[in-house]
């Protein structure tokens, strides 16, 4: 989406950030569960942990389908294209991350063996690299202008 250009919209607001703050928040929220969780050797925390991850998803999958359709908005050919293949890559990496985080977690209060192993495992790479790809995008809006109306509007 080009500065005066956007993709997806809803009474007028880019749809994709208001997607993007739930699956951030949440699953940052879900390390704190699972610390606890790992301290206390409580089910409950890691009981909120699970479901944090899955509302994450939830929202994650509308973020990434708003986030493609403003992708095609995308001026072409310049330094925002590539910063905005990076942002599209890292974050759908992240929730690939947290989907097989999720998927570890099934079936058990608590994890434990290698269930645990890689459900915490996955949860760390997916957050380092939502927090790369937030600062993507980021740039995207900050430096480049991609998704803000031009003040004059």
């Amino acid at each position: 989406m080009s500065k005066n250009k956007s993709g997806s919209k809803l009474l007028s607001h880019p749809m994709h950030p208001i997607f993007t703050h739930f699956p951030m928040a949440l699953w940052t929220i879900s390390l704190l569960w699972d610390l606890l969780g790992f301290l206390r050797g409580d089910s409950l925390w890691w009981s909120f942990s699970k479901w944090s991850i899955a509302v994450g998803l939830i929202f994650a999958f509308l973020a990434i389908i708003t986030g493609l359709v403003d992708f095609g908005k995308v001026p072409k050919e310049g330094p925002s294209e590539t910063i905005a293949m990076k942002h599209m890559l890292l974050v759908i990496s992240a929730s690939v991350c947290y989907g097989g985080s999720f998927f570890f977690r099934l079936g058990s209060l608590i994890p434990t063996g290698y269930h645990f192993i890689f459900a915490e495992s996955l949860s760390v790479i997916g957050f380092l690299l939502l927090l790369i790809g937030g600062w993507y995008g980021g740039e995207l809006v900050y430096r480049h202008g991609i998704g803000r109306r031009n003040s004059d509007s």
